[in-house]
């Protein structure tokens, strides 16, 4: 006759496929709500990159910068880790969030739509910040720009040096007394 194998205490039956899936829905909702929370982090250190650099803050600013790279970093893992969860999920590596949400039951179909349109407009909110900080960084280079060609630039009458007649204008001062 053959022998009956009891699963000892800790050991667990082999998944099912139907199980899999459950696991998988539960990751992906878990790696949504995840990277709908590292876009809310991102939106925040661009709000502190803006404050630092309207306060002049270099050390701020480079302090924020490298904040803003390791969530940039992270972000780009969580989207990876989505994108598997996915495969997972559907079984195919181009399928969207909203193709998934159609394949489920009511109650996990609205748990996926949820994070994808958290996802959605965390995404908006940062790239909203993004294109805000792009434009006061133009400002910020170009107003140092101008700021610096009126520092090299010789003085003129306009500032207050009045033209002296019959003086040769040149590149080269002499101390005639030394």
């Amino acid at each position: 006759m053959g022998r009956v194998t009891v699963p000892a205490p800790g050991d667990s039956a082999p998944a099912s496929p139907a199980d899999d899936r459950r696991d998988g829905l539960a990751a992906l909702a878990r790696g949504l709500a995840a990277e709908s929370a590292l876009l809310v982090e991102l939106k925040a250190a661009l709000l502190e990159q803006r404050h630092a650099l309207a306060a002049n803050d270099a050390a701020g600013l480079e302090q924020v910068v490298q904040s803003i790279g390791r969530t940039l970093l992270t972000l780009r893992e969580a989207r990876r880790q989505r994108g598997l969860l996915m495969e997972l999920v559907a079984g195919d590596s181009g399928v969207r969030l909203g193709q998934i949400a159609a394949t489920l039951m009511p109650a996990d179909a609205a748990i996926i739509a949820e994070g994808a349109r958290a996802l959605n407009e965390a995404a908006v909110a940062a790239s909203r910040e993004v294109s805000i900080n792009q434009t006061a960084l133009r400002r910020a280079i170009s107003s140092g720009e101008q700021l610096l060609q009126h520092l090299l630039t010789a003085p003129t009458q306009e500032a207050g040096y009045p033209e002296s007649a019959g003086v040769v204008q040149s590149g080269l001062l002499f101390n005639h007394q030394a």
